[in-house]
């Protein structure tokens, strides 16, 4: 079933670096396929539309009624591409969610300027450097790769169609109640961005804190639906960081 499917994907352990660190993010595992219905908007999440401008909004927050499919999901909004989105407005601010939405629907359409529109620019020249120089290929191959596979794992054509970022109050109650609070959100940040420094051969992470507003540092998962209409966790167990710059947010991925 769709909700325990999905709520694992949320019990579980986020502490493994996004895909900046070099690991894939995907779930490899076909027996994660789930045989939920379709993640439509229901009769209880109005419709939301588009600001006059074309970008992005999201509507009301929106709590699932106890007799609905994904009520243990816990609340979220709406937004007007239909993805619904799971996460505190006083902790991770709405374009950012934009961006992480626009980030993983690149993957899903396989569109690589959406991609690099989401992408902190100085890690797109490193990255693209680091791979052409050890690896033999660009990033837009690289890319193209990870599009491949987050296919194949979903068995074709894919729409994402759940975002969750950072943690309920409840998971953070939980884990002080059991002792297993996580190091600060800086500390955590700084060690995932160890793998890039070496690769870039400097203190990158250094550089990015000196030239950004703020960075941000959350576990994430995402959920996509198949091309018959079923619902599977896409990704889970990863963190993902973010830099805010000039009223941006870019990703390092």
């Amino acid at each position: 079933m769709l909700k325990n499917i999905i709520s694992a994907a949320l019990a579980a352990s986020l502490c493994i670096c996004a895909v900046s660190c070099g690991k894939d993010s995907e779930k490899k595992n076909g027996k994660d396929r789930s045989e939920a219905a379709t993640a439509a908007p229901t009769a209880y999440a109005e419709p939301v539309t588009a600001a006059a401008d074309g970008s992005e909004t999201i509507g009301e927050l929106v709590t699932p009624a106890e007799t609905d499919d994904d009520y243990t999901l816990g609340s979220f909004y709406l937004s007007s591409t239909g993805v619904k989105l799971y996460f505190d407005k006083d902790k991770i601010p709405e374009e950012l969610m934009f961006t992480l939405e626009k980030y993983f629907t690149a993957y899903s359409n396989k569109d690589y300027q959406s991609y690099t529109e989401t992408v902190y620019p100085s890690y797109l020249e490193g990255m693209d450097a680091y791979l052409q120089s050890e690896v033999g290929y660009d990033l837009k191959q690289s890319f193209e790769q990870k599009c491949d596979s987050l296919s194949d794992n979903m068995g074709g054509e894919f729409t994402v169609t759940r975002i969750k970022a950072g943690k309920t109050a409840e998971e953070i109650a939980e884990e002080e109640a059991q002792g297993t609070t996580q190091e600060s959100e800086e500390a955590l940040a700084q060690k995932m961005f160890e793998n890039v420094n070496e690769w870039f051969g400097k203190d990158y992470y250094t550089e990015v804190k000196n030239e950004a507003d703020r960075i941000y540092y959350f576990p994430f998962y995402v959920v996509a639906m198949d091309s018959d209409g079923n619902e599977t966790a896409l990704i889970q167990d990863f963190d993902i960081a973010f830099a805010e710059k000039d009223g941006k947010y870019y990703a390092f991925g």
